[in-house]
């Protein structure tokens, strides 16, 4: 009696072997997230049976994850053991753009024009971003500030931001301006102008062949921070906060290439 309890049993273990499903692990937490023209390798996956034991490499794995483009995808893993009985899980990948676009002079952070020309500052700049196109981060853009006027000489900023369509905002632009009567190319290297120390804290000294100027001091936002008329002395700049400014350099009648220093 004992034996055919055992027996029984025995048969009924059989069974309900064959009769389960293989137990199928996925080695990732969950639905993933990718970062956009990225590559991407799907997780891998291991997969046991109670009759026939490791079927790991039975599995079956189906993406349609695609790296170059923005979506949400899948990846299906089916395994079946000896007997027919089958597994499935599937994670969902989301393909996102998370980078943010950005703004570049294409001849630096200085333009130079003169009073009355007609001017975009937009197509003195550069934006661009990882994966949207080039005319969308232009429709995209703000202007932050300006106070660009191109009737009267002086020194300007134009500050731009922008954003791609996936909402990741750049950092703002800060394209200075200085629009006046510039001396020619050869005139300015005639002029040998230099600041020292720079970067500085206290106080600048300018070195020129020039007399009877005015310098004007303007930080990055393009606000008038300090003017005098040049004596040929150091130039005290102690109540300046930290940041980079540019410094005009102009008399009654031209108006030099500004020169940039850095207050520490």
């Amino acid at each position: 009696m004992k034996f055919k309890l055992f027996l029984a049993t025995l048969i009924c273990l059989n069974l309900l072997s064959k009769a389960s499903n293989p137990v199928l692990t996925i080695n990732s937490s969950g639905d993933t997230i990718n970062a956009v023209l990225t590559p991407f390798t799907p997780s891998a996956a291991t997969a046991f049976d109670a009759e026939d034991g490791n079927i790991s490499e039975k599995i079956k794995v189906e993406s349609t994850v695609s790296s170059y483009s923005l979506g949400i995808y899948f990846i299906s893993y089916e395994v079946t053991d000896s007997d027919g009985n089958t597994s499935r899980d599937t994670v969902w990948v989301s393909s996102v753009d998370t980078t943010p676009p950005i703004i570049e002079g294409k001849n630096g952070s200085l333009l130079k024009i003169e009073v009355g020309s007609i001017v975009d500052p937009l197509d003195y700049l550069v934006l661009a971003d990882n994966y949207d196109t080039n005319e969308d981060i232009k429709a995209n853009k703000t202007v932050i500030f300006s106070n660009l006027n191109l009737e009267e000489a002086g020194l300007y900023s134009y500050v731009l931001r922008t954003e791609d369509n996936s909402g990741n905002q750049s950092k703002d632009f800060t394209l200075m301006i200085d629009v006046g009567e510039h001396l020619s190319i050869e005139n300015q290297k005639n002029q040998n102008i230099s600041i020292f120390p720079n970067p500085a804290q206290n106080e600048i000294n300018i070195a020129m062949n020039l007399k009877d100027v005015n310098l004007t001091i303007y930080n990055n936002m393009g606000q008038e921070m300090l003017y005098e008329q040049w004596k040929n002395s150091p130039i005290d700049i102690s109540i300046l906060p930290k940041g980079i400014y540019t410094i005009r350099i102009s008399n009654a009648h031209k108006s030099l290439s500004p020169k940039v220093f850095i207050k520490q």
